[in-house]
């Protein structure tokens, strides 16, 4: 790996103002960026992932100068934002008219070149405007050395040699660190292309790392040799994996890191209105044991979300990594937990903590709406011993209390923890407990946002209840459940139920419950091919304990008729409940009444709605009280 830094003027030595690891401070519902950054995301969130036309053109000008019909004052660009600009000007190259056409090529210096050999690369005279001085060529020298150092190292990291010829261009005066153009017999962005012109400014900024921007500009020219149309890639895999070579064989400077905070500042924000930003994603993805370097060439002329499965996981999985490497666990002050909430980011970084204390009279709860692939982790929680309950609706996520195993889930969740010291255990030793957490936890979410683009709506509570508040004593309980209609859907087909009946009875021995119940409607159920009518039954068993029974469903069954274009005809049939297995634990019941010999309340529907939604069924949001008394 290079590690030399002697590359600026006259041998000296580019350092690093001086910053230390930092946790930013937010809140779910309000984080976010701001300023370029922040113009930048919605404008490629509008336009599938691509800047729009117009602000290619205001950025172009922001760092090159005027173009006709551009605002250069809108942005303020970054000190490796030039070839993201160069490269979509190029891509829009067909909407600018002969004037502004014109006045980008003048402004990129493509007028009267001349080129002179020095080694095995190109070293281009300055055809920048006028005749700037130019470094020494000593300078040169260990500019070209490094380069071609580079060069190789990444054609071993990646199993690919660079195919096209390397130009590179050394200026005093530029207006960004620098850029990477194709060309195609010396004709920018023209096909096929035969060299890679690397413009390099020197000496570099203060902030600026030299080996670092030779490493960035060295990949795109990588890119650019994919048989891949590159040129129409989204910004997020050009910049995203530049930025991330950039700092991995380079060194990571101020820019590097500017742009990681960014990643966790802005991860609300869909991936797929990154760009330099992106370079979390392939920190994220290397901290789930995917290599970089195997999978990046791989997702060029790929869409956004198959540019993801290139990398070898699923959505869900993506999306979930996203959300646990935001909360960089090692930083100050270090989080007791696993390797899934760690980020491979070099130091200084930065993580992302949202703490907040829950308690039985503060309990805690957001919701946000988040667009297509993006995600929010390191929610920390202090939370008081007594039971708590942890309700999500994401796309995918993990938990985990502070010294024990993580807990993954997709889809939306609900899970119960028991916080006392003493355990929640009811009836003799082998019966059943709540799982065990701990006073600290820490959770992330990911979206994947809607089939039409739209974002889903994210939402996390975290309650505590007290056990001792209310529960069914021992005996023998009757009662009924009595619901608000309900509506599911799966595959095409609407499911429309009226609750008639939900009797239940159990027993309860010792605090340890077993009995069962059964949930009687009228249903309708919609297809495009039939249409059904009938009473509609789903009946299971009640288990659990005394505090919070468990209601898990086993047979649904269904009589009455059909219709089909063959006509009407009875219809009866039984089946297992698909998931049984899978269904949710234990059920928070909400007493209202709990005395001796009778008991009213509702249920926390959440637990049912989650279970249903993450074996696929679409249902509304569902109202479940219930009424109970002590027969025997």
């Amino acid at each position: 790996m290079v590690t030399s830094d002697t590359l600026g003027s006259e041998g000296t030595t580019t350092t690093l103002p001086g910053s230390e690891a930092a946790v930013i401070t937010g809140d779910f519902a309000t984080l976010g960026l701001e300023g370029t950054p922040a113009m930048l995301h919605r404008s490629r969130a509008g336009n599938g992932g691509l800047l729009a036309s117009q602000d290619v053109l205001d950025l172009f000008a922001a760092i090159y100068g005027d173009v006709p019909g551009a605002d250069a004052s809108r942005f303020e660009p970054g000190a490796r934002d030039g070839t993201m600009a160069v490269r979509n000007v190029f891509r829009i190259w067909g909407d600018l008219t002969v004037t502004q056409r014109d006045a980008v090529l003048a402004l990129l210096g493509f007028v009267g070149d001349q080129v002179a050999t020095n080694g095995e690369a190109q070293v281009e005279a300055a055809i920048y405007g006028p005749m700037e001085a130019r470094a020494a060529l000593q300078t040169e020298e260990q500019v070209l050395l490094v380069a071609e150092s580079i060069r190789d190292e990444i054609a071993g990291l990646v199993g690919v040699d660079l195919s096209l010829g390397l130009d590179i261009d050394i200026r005093e005066s530029y207006p960004v660190a620098g850029e990477a153009i194709p060309l195609g017999g010396g004709v920018p962005f023209s096909l096929p292309f035969d060299t890679c012109r690397v413009i390099l400014q020197i000496p570099p900024a203060p902030e600026e790392r030299l080996t670092t921007t030779i490493a960035h500009e060295m990949f795109h020219c990588f890119q650019y040799a994919s048989p891949d149309d590159s040129n129409s890639v989204p910004d997020w895999i050009i910049e995203g994996q530049a930025q991330w070579v950039g700092a991995r064989i380079g060194g990571p400077d101020e820019e590097v890191h500017e742009k990681i905070e960014q990643w966790f500042q802005g991860s609300t924000a869909s991936l797929f209105s990154r760009s330099y930003d992106a370079i979390g994603f392939f920190f994220a993805i290397e901290q789930a044991g995917v290599d970089p370097w195997t999978v990046m060439l791989g997702m060029l002329g790929r869409s956004n979300a198959a540019a993801v499965a290139a990398t070898g996981l699923s959505p869900t999985e993506a999306v979930r990594w996203m959300g646990t490497t935001d909360a960089h666990a090692d930083l100050s002050p270090v989080l007791p937990v696993s390797a899934i909430w760690q980020i491979t980011a070099p130091e200084p970084a930065t993580g992302i903590r949202d703490r907040q204390t829950v308690t039985e009279d503060t309990p805690y709860s957001r919701e946000r709406g988040m667009p297509e692939y993006s995600s929010f982790g390191g929610w920390v929680f202090s939370l008081e011993e007594e039971v708590v309950t942890v309700t999500v609706a994401a796309s995918s996520g993990a938990l985990e209390f502070f010294d024990k195993p993580p807990v993954l889930f997709e889809g939306d969740y609900q899970g119960e923890f028991c916080l006392r010291p003493e355990g929640c255990r009811c009836g003799p030793d082998d019966a059943p407990e709540l799982l065990e957490g701990t006073d600290q936890m820490i959770l992330g979410v990911g979206s994947l946002g809607r089939e039409s683009s739209a974002a889903l709506e994210v939402s996390v509570s975290v309650e505590v209840e007290d056990i001792d508040d209310g529960g069914f004593a021992d005996g023998h309980w009757e009662g009924d459940l009595v619901s608000t209609p309900i509506t599911t859907s799966i595959s095409g087909t609407t499911q429309r139920g009226t609750p008639m009946a939900a009797p239940f009875e159990f027993d309860v021995t010792d605090g340890v419950v077993a009995g069962t119940y059964a949930v009687l409607m009228e249903q309708r159920i919609d297809s495009p091919d039939l249409k059904a009518e009938g009473v509609g039954q789903i009946s299971g068993i009640v288990t659990g304990c005394w505090f919070s029974p468990n209601l898990v469903p086993g047979l649904f069954s269904f009589d009455g008729t059909i219709t089909t274009e063959a006509g009407t005809h009875p219809f009866v049939f039984e089946a297992p409940f698909d998931g049984t297995e899978g269904s949710p634990g234990i059920v928070r019941w909400d007493f209202d009444v709990s005395e001796p010999d009778a008991a009213s309340g509702s249920l926390a529907t959440a637990v049912f709605l989650s279970y249903m939604r993450s074996v696929g069924v679409s249902v509304n949001d569902v109202e479940i009280r219930f009424v109970a008394t002590r027969t025997g």
